[in-house]
């Protein structure tokens, strides 16, 4: 099954720094039923095409397992940069 999400890209902050923007996000689940080697191997992995604002295009193949890893490692960031904002607010409201 694939899946396809279009990305609304956002207007840049003052903070931007002129990096491309995610602008296509195609994912799909595959799995491996067998080789010439083994019979039977049932292993999943993760096909992500992305797309991005200066035209080009970047495919990746990972692990189910790889892709917990990084999913996690991008929401913990994206959380780190939540606190680091809700910050910035507080210190201008103390102003």
């Amino acid at each position: 099954r694939e899946a396809m999400t279009k990305v609304e890209e956002a207007s840049p902050s003052p903070r931007a720094t002129g990096y491309p923007s995610l602008t296509e996000l195609r994912w799909r689940v595959d799995v491996t039923l067998s080789t010439n080697k083994a019979k039977r191997i049932l292993k999943p992995y993760v096909l992500l095409h992305l797309g991005t604002s200066d035209g080009k295009v970047e495919l990746f193949e990972v692990t189910l397992e790889q892709f917990q890893k990084f999913r996690y490692a991008i929401s913990r960031s994206l959380n780190e940069v939540l606190k680091i904002e809700q910050n910035d607010q507080i210190q201008r409201l103390r102003k």
